[in-house]
């Protein structure tokens, strides 16, 4: 049976990284608006760590 489980909470809170992580654990196709983000905003951030 198909699972769906998001990943919610406040700027900062690891949400990414627990995505990331339970994505490899379970075999998960992860889908992101990171990514999206870092693309649009790309020239105001001082990081890019998005996979």
């Amino acid at each position: 049976m198909a699972r769906l489980i998001l990943v919610c909470g406040p700027t900062g809170v690891g949400k990414t990284t627990y995505s990331l992580s339970l994505a490899k654990e379970i075999e998960a196709i992860k889908f992101s608006i990171d990514p999206w983000m870092q693309t649009l905003f790309s020239k105001d951030m001082s990081s890019l760590d998005f996979e």
